[in-house]
């Protein structure tokens, strides 16, 4: 169903209660803190495995477990966070999108990638009333999305001596005016219809493409993010 994740509730436990997954989150609020990715993915499994296997609010531990893996580029593990779940969890709409996002991600369906990402970040925005969540897997996807880029910028760099600026666009997921003025920063040229890479490519250029913040960085936005939304709860 496509209703908000909340947690649940049962007859003789009439007032609602913040769920272990829940409570859960912040836990890893303060992992971010610390800007320890590698600990934040442990500490993510050690709750998730940990919790109530059926209960809706996994997901809310779950999703951020995914993303955290494909920041790092890690797809399979990624991929199996997802498959371990129940049945009736892996059908929430939550999972579903998550789950397109990585099969695209492990198939290298460039544009597909940029589009379920969006998808993703909206259903978030809508159906989860979570915002402390929300802010999370929208900045995860932050991270996740420009490593993706860089390193779809590096391999056209590495295997284009020019590129037509649509097929550029298939690869980068940016419209044409951004892609145009982003690889001109790190010295490519645009000139009828074609960019050209700069002859001094490799790994700098790539990093730089985007001027997005490194996961590291990522994380420090994510408290930052997380405290402003407790001081004015």
């Amino acid at each position: 169903m496509a209703g908000r994740l909340t947690p649940p509730t049962t007859e003789s436990t009439p007032t609602l209660a913040p769920s272990v997954y829940s409570t859960a989150l912040q836990s890893l609020v303060e992992l971010a803190k610390r800007n320890d990715p590698i600990a934040f993915v442990a500490a993510a499994e050690d709750i998730e495995l940990r919790g109530p296997a059926l209960d809706p609010t996994r997901l809310l531990i779950a999703v951020p477990l995914v993303l955290a893996y494909l920041v790092r580029d890690d797809v399979p593990p990624a991929r199996f966070a997802l498959t371990r779940l129940p049945p009736a969890l892996q059908s929430e709409p939550l999972a579903s999108h998550t789950f397109n996002l990585v099969a695209s991600t492990a198939e290298r369906k460039y544009p597909n990638v940029y589009a379920r990402a969006v998808v993703l970040r909206e259903f978030c925005e809508a159906k989860v009333d979570n915002p402390a969540f929300v802010q999370l897997i929208s900045v995860l996807l932050d991270a996740f999305i420009d490593g993706f880029r860089k390193r779809a910028f590096d391999l056209v760099s590495k295997s284009y001596s020019s590129i037509p600026l649509n097929l550029a666009q298939f690869y980068l997921g940016l419209p044409e005016d951004r892609l145009v003025a982003e690889t001109g920063k790190v010295g490519w040229t645009y000139a009828n219809g074609l960019l050209t890479p700069s002859k001094l490519q490799g790994a700098i250029s790539a990093q730089n493409f985007g001027g997005n913040p490194s996961t590291v960085k990522t994380f420090e936005q994510m408290i930052d993010v997380v405290a402003q939304l407790e001081g004015g709860a």
